[in-house]
């Protein structure tokens, strides 16, 4: 049998083997307009499992396996203030997005999650029913997320027409890539909810939250101190006083939504001289009044740097190195001699300190 008869009996037995294959929910894939729709549905009676199947009758998307190996780039979870998990892939054109829906309670079992259609515009609702009227929604939303967050079965995501599909050994492979959460609650949020999250959600390296987000003193110790690489807040939400501030362990901080007062950047600059924040590579702080510099540097030792200098921050979202250059700053040393940091005061009242070993 030469190369190609044997190839092309190949082909008509793996085409044979998928046209058997029936995807599930097509009922809801007619909607839209043009002709673009598809479903996507989880359902299972095991708890443990989920199977994800995604039909489309005209898409002509082809994802291939670089897909997810990009996922650590390109995608991050949202917890808004309307309860919704949203998984953003943008650089694929995919969003995915949970809602729960408080106006609608069903009967039917919580492992058996319906209505999920695909948007015109590629974003996938996975509409959320609870099973009655008296269930809790924090308690609802972290039963959710351990089933979301099996790890123990399989999981498949099939891709159509293209016959292509990957398989996932659970949910968490995908979630171990996503490298930003955005925590975007207002003031109707759940602090359960954030504590499951943190709990069950792989430690992603960035971080970003909003000034109304309803954060207890154990939640928001626990952002914190986690080993993160990349922080952005507003400070109304996270430092509400100089200890927290201490205790921030990222190394790259955004908080220049911020207008604290000169004193506690004076004291936060002579405690990192004593050894403080030693993970600090980046900050950007708004400081009220920052141009009281003789104010901002009482009872610290420094000089004035004299000589234009490049500095490398991470970018927010490519997670790239991004050159800096600075002209004039203040530097100032840790007492042990192993770090420097570089001041950049601004005109528009927001302090940059770099640090570098």
């Amino acid at each position: 049998m030469s190369f190609y008869t044997f190839f092309a009996f190949f082909a008509i037995l793996a085409v044979a083997s998928v046209s058997g294959h029936r995807c599930r929910g097509s009922s809801y894939g007619g909607g839209g307009r043009g002709g673009r729709g598809g479903a996507i549905v989880i359902g299972s009676n095991n708890p443990n499992k989920i199977d994800l199947s995604l039909c489309s009758k005209r898409s002509k998307t082809l994802i291939s396996r670089n897909f997810w190996r990009h996922l650590d780039v390109s995608c991050y979870l949202e917890f808004s203030e309307n309860i919704e998990l949203q998984l953003n892939i943008p650089h694929h054109l995919i969003n995915i997005k949970f809602v729960i829906d408080q106006e609608q309670p069903t009967p039917r079992n919580i492992e058996n999650v319906t209505q999920i259609k695909v948007r015109q515009n590629h974003s996938t609702l996975f509409k959320l029913i609870p099973k009655r009227d008296d269930f809790k929604v924090g308690e609802w939303i972290a039963h959710f997320m351990d089933i979301f967050h099996a790890n123990t079965e399989r999981s498949r995501i099939h891709f159509r027409p293209s016959w292509q599909y990957l398989e996932l050994y659970s949910v968490r492979d995908l979630l171990k890539g996503i490298n930003r959460v955005r925590f975007t609650f207002g003031t109707a949020g759940n602090p359960a909810f954030i504590r499951k999250a943190l709990e069950i959600l792989p430690p992603a390296r960035q971080y970003v939250i909003s000034s109304h987000c309803c954060l207890d003193n154990d939640t928001r110790q626990r952002f914190l101190t986690r080993n993160l690489s990349w922080l952005g807040f507003d400070p109304n939400a996270l430092w509400r006083s100089f200890e927290n501030i201490l205790i921030t362990n990222a190394q790259y901080i955004n908080a220049d939504k911020s207008s604290i007062r000169l004193e506690w950047m004076n004291r936060f600059l002579k405690m990192w001289i004593k050894g403080s924040n030693r993970r600090l590579k980046y900050l950007r702080i708004g400081v009220a009044h920052l141009y009281k510099v003789g104010v901002l540097m009482k009872g610290i030792r420094y000089q004035e740097m004299r000589e234009r200098r490049q500095f490398n921050i991470i970018h927010v979202y490519t997670a790239a190195n991004v050159p800096v250059f600075i002209s004039k700053g203040i530097e100032i040393h840790r007492s042990d001699g192993k770090a420097t940091a570089t001041l950049n005061i601004r005109n528009d009242d927001i302090l940059e300190m770099f640090v570098t070993d």
